[in-house]
């Protein structure tokens, strides 16, 4: 609500200003403020998916799995933002300089949320591949399972006809 958009705000305008007087890194001095508050953001959602986690109200796995979502679609968001604003840009300057200026900034919002949609569709993908690639293990290993029984039966029934010889 309210309260939880005041809060990202006072955060990434605090992370913007150290990050400005370089306290942090003198190569983050001149890092682009949107990147600043996109990253603030994603840490964000990240921090409350791992709170929920430790309440109990989801598990470690379905945490971590939306915390690559949060952060693939981030990722993805300052790269299509960062292409999008120059396509746009580019666009733009046949209009001159304020088409370049308007240009840039759709550009660079439609890019972003091409690009979020784009990290959150790799991360579908990965998980997709991870799901056929455990099923073909899981037969794998049952394969395995099934032939070692099968050795240890047939053992175990040699075993039992020497023993009957001798009894």
């Amino acid at each position: 609500g309210g309260k939880e958009i005041g809060l990202r705000a006072v955060i990434s305008t605090g992370a913007t200003i150290v990050v400005r007087k370089g306290l942090l890194s003198k190569v983050l001095q001149n890092t682009p403020a949107d990147r600043i508050v996109r990253i603030g953001n994603m840490a964000m959602d990240n921090v409350k998916i791992l709170y929920k986690v430790a309440k109990g109200e989801i598990t470690l796995r379905e945490g971590l799995k939306q915390m690559q979502y949060s952060t693939a679609s981030t990722i993805g968001g300052l790269m299509g933002a960062a292409d999008g604003t120059a396509l746009g840009t580019m666009i733009g300057s046949v209009l001159g300089p304020v088409g370049s200026v308007v240009g840039g900034f759709v550009g660079g919002v439609v890019g972003g949320m091409a690009g979020s949609k784009i990290g959150e569709k790799i991360v579908d993908g990965y998980h997709k591949v991870k799901e056929v690639t455990s099923k073909a293990v899981d037969t794998v290993v049952s394969g395995v399972k099934s032939a070692v029984n099968k050795v240890v039966d047939t053992a175990k029934s040699v075993v039992d006809k020497v023993k009957s010889l001798f009894s």
